[in-house]
């Protein structure tokens, strides 16, 4: 599954400049400027950039929920899938954005397999961290005999 951290690459998958290019950008940044802008200049909600990831599946990754929001007020389908399958929700899910996922799932966003593995999987890493740093604390009192 794809977990965004950069989207630099975004003028390999859209023609530079364009109107969608800018709106995809500013649907990860958050930036309501861009965002606003590309759109008065005739951006579509719909948009897709060469993997067929929408403005949707950028703002469900970088855990912007006020532009997720916007974006389904704007008519953004809660489950578009990109070219390998991959949803909002899943993007949502796997970087761990819990009141993203939340609100797509209000607005009627189906979980799959893949995004409640993901889930999963995103929950077991989080409790194992937590274990770990706990043992490591008991570990350290149990040494020092203090805390």
């Amino acid at each position: 599954m794809l977990v965004w951290s950069d989207p630099a690459p975004l003028s390999n998958w859209c023609p530079r400049d364009s109107v969608d290019e800018q709106l995809l950008a500013s649907s990860w940044a958050g930036d309501d400027r861009q965002f606003d802008g590309a759109l008065r200049r005739g951006a579509s909600i719909a948009a897709r950039d060469a993997t067929g990831s929408t403005p949707l599946h950028y703002a469900a990754s970088s855990g912007d929920a006020h532009l997720v929001r916007r974006l389904i007020a704007l008519g953004a389908q809660v489950d578009a899938a990109d070219n390998g399958g991959v949803t909002p929700l899943m993007h949502a899910t796997t970087n761990d954005h819990a009141h993203v996922i939340e609100i797509l799932l209000r607005q009627g966003a189906q979980p799959t397999d893949d995004a409640l593995n993901a889930a999963i999987d995103t929950m077991a890493e989080h409790a194992e961290r937590v274990l770990r740093a706990w043992r490591g604390e008991m570990r350290m009192i149990a040494e020092n005999g203090e805390r």
